[in-house]
């Protein structure tokens, strides 16, 4: 099928999907609004994951590392020692950072908005609060790429969705190959679309009502 529509005499580019069917056993959801913007849902790594066993150990882990970090503390601000609850600094940053990466991030699940002219990037954790969201112009949406990420134990493939700024947000880390191909290629077609969607616009804008009399 074209990939443009008729709209007051003028080729307007309409919003273009990926023809391939998502992988059997996709987690995540794609759908589109009536006005045509693209809504993706990915799970929580650690619902998805192949390796979710070793995230919930990690992230038992990092709770334990905390617990007896909180432990240590107590009984250095029990003594009142300065230099005692100095010592727990460090083991602190640590320990967030730990729980930050082992507990939290897995337990996120991220939402992404593509509209014509405003995207938004939400990371919510269980129950809908949202603990981390990115928005902007469409049009500084660069696409999205394939990547591999290092992990302390393996290394997962992620989506890069990349904007103008040197703006980098890693989406869907948990989901298999073939169905962050899948969206990578629904993503890039979507982007591309928008694209062409907002020069065909500013096309009609710049050629104005006098132009189009005489087309």
């Amino acid at each position: 099928p074209s990939a443009c529509e008729e709209d007051g005499g003028a080729a307007r580019p309409r919003a273009a999907r990926a023809r391939s069917r998502a992988p059997i056993g996709s987690r995540a959801t794609l759908s589109w609004t009536d006005a045509g913007t693209l809504l993706v849902d990915i799970p929580a790594e650690i619902a998805v994951s192949d390796n979710s066993s070793s995230v919930a150990i990690e992230s038992v882990a990092s709770a334990a590392v905390l617990a007896v970090v909180g432990r240590f503390t107590a009984a250095a601000l029990g003594t009142a020692s300065v230099g005692a609850v100095a010592f727990t600094v460090p083991f602190w940053i640590v320990g967030v950072e730990l729980a930050r990466d082992r507990v939290v991030v897995p337990l996120l699940r991220q939402s992404v908005s593509i509209g014509a002219h405003a995207y938004f990037v939400r990371w919510q954790l269980p129950g809908g609060w949202t603990v981390r969201e990115r928005s902007g112009a469409t049009a500084d949406l660069q696409g999205v790429e394939l990547l591999r990420v290092p992990r302390e134990d393996h290394t997962a493939e992620c989506l890069a969705l990349f904007a103008r700024g040197n703006q980098r947000w890693l989406l869907g880390c948990g989901l298999g190959a073939d169905e962050l191909r899948f969206l990578c290629e629904q993503l890039n077609a979507h982007i591309a679309a928008a694209d062409a969607h907002a020069k065909w616009r500013e096309e009609r804008r710049l050629r104005g009502p006098a132009d189009e009399e005489l087309m």
